[in-house]
C-alpha cells in the first residue's frame, strides 16, 4: 500500500493501541528515515517509549529499541524548516521557528550578542 506524500493526522485517541506507526500520520519520507525496528512499532509502543523518556530513560528502552532506533524516530518526527514556515504563514505571522528541542538552539535563544567594541 502506497502512502501519500501528505497524510491527514488522525484524531487524538481515535486509533487503537495496536495501530502500526505507518497508520499514525507519518509521511512516506518520514517512514523512510526510521529504522526497520522503529517502523515496526505500534501506538502502544510509542506511548511506552514516551513514558520511558519522561521518566529519564532509565533501564532498558521499551520494545528493546537501540539508540539508532530512537534517533531515527526523533529525526523522522522533527519538523522541517519548510513545515515550520508553512505553519508560520498559516498563522499569519513571519518566520518563527520552534527550536527549544535542541540544546544548541536553547543556548542560542538565551544568548545575548553585543557588538564588538574597539578600544
Amino acid at each position: 500500500m502506497a502512502i501519500p506524500a501528505q497524510m491527514a493526522i488522525p484524531a487524538a485517541g481515535k486509533l487503537p493501541k495496536s495501530a502500526p506507526v505507518s497508520n499514525l500520520g507519518f509521511t512516506a519520507a518520514q517512514l523512510a528515515k526510521m529504522t526497520p525496528a522503529a517502523r515496526s512499532l505500534t501506538k502502544a509502543d510509542l506511548i511506552a517509549l514516551q513514558k520511558w523518556g519522561a521518566a529519564g530513560g532509565k533501564g532498558a528502552a521499551p520494545a528493546h529499541l537501540t539508540v539508532a532506533d530512537i534517533s531515527s524516530l526523533v529525526k523522522a518526527s522533527a519538523p522541517t524548516p519548510a513545515a515550520q514556515m508553512a505553519l508560520a504563514k498559516k498563522a499569519g505571522k513571519g518566520t518563527t521557528y520552534c527550536c527549544c528541542c535542541s540544546p544548541c538552539c536553547t543556548c542560542t535563544a538565551a544568548a545575548e550578542i553585543l557588538p564588538v567594541r574597539s578600544l
